[in-house]
């Protein structure tokens, strides 16, 4: 499945990271992403990683347990 949709499956498939309620909760800020594209991404550049989570209300436990190791694993900065 190309970009950006197998973000959305890899969500979707996780059974271990995720509870069902978190995944819900996480769907609605992504899908603007999906449909407007570079356009919605570039006006949310001003934005950490936290503060666009916090913004659009998904859980913190995402950030905690999904986004911080995925930075780590990707040699990244720290999402806050």
């Amino acid at each position: 499945i190309p970009a950006p949709l197998n973000f959305g499956l890899a969500i979707l498939l996780n059974q271990k990271m995720l509870t069902l309620a978190e995944k819900l909760q996480t769907a609605p800020p992504l899908l603007p992403m999906l449909i407007e594209g570079q356009d919605f991404i570039d006006e949310q550049d001003e934005l950490s990683v936290l503060d666009f989570m916090r913004k659009y209300g998904m859980p913190e436990r995402i950030n905690e347990e999904v986004f911080i190791s995925m930075a780590k694993a990707l040699d990244f900065i720290d999402p806050d």
